[in-house]
């Protein structure tokens, strides 16, 4: 499911110094939400990161970005960023350490038939925690530029 609207995906910090901004080229009619996990198609050009083959993370939008007319770049941020934990497949306290792969555009599952086809690393599970009911997942999404375990590209 693609993102609606800008998503509020905390970031460890303070890590100043540690994640790097960078610009991409934006796929032409894609609409990016701030705070989204967004990965690089064949193309190369930005997307929202899905389950979906051949694609690869790079970091957080920082910014939204309407791209209906074309010609548009996003600033992307790689750190250790909060996301959803999936709930049919959830991450687990005994999956730090491990590959988390994409479930959605805000939502980390581990790497199960269910939860991720494609096998889309999103990072390495840093944390696992509880907040209002609500389950997160810490992702240091920094493991996924240097092809991980090779899950470097979803298969």
């Amino acid at each position: 499911m693609a993102a609606t609207a800008p998503f509020d995906c905390r970031e460890l910090g303070p890590i100043t110094g540690h994640g790097f901004v960078t610009p991409f080229t934006i796929k032409d009619a894609e609409l990016i939400y701030a705070g989204i996990m967004v990965a690089q198609d064949a193309s190369p050009e930005v997307v929202q990161a899905s389950d979906t083959a051949g694609l690869q993370v790079l970091g957080v939008a920082q910014s939204s970005v309407d791209n209906t007319d074309d010609g548009e770049t996003l600033m992307v941020r790689v750190g250790i960023y909060r996301y959803m934990n999936d709930a049919g497949n959830p991450v687990s306290k005994a999956d730090i350490g491990n590959p988390v792969f994409v479930h959605g555009t805000d939502a980390i599952t581990i790497c199960t038939d269910a939860g991720s086809t494609h096998k889309v690393c999103a990072g390495v599970c840093f944390d696992v925690e509880s907040v209002g009911g609500c389950e997160y997942v810490w992702v240091d999404n920094t493991q996924c530029q240097i092809g991980l375990s090779g899950y470097r590209v979803g298969v």
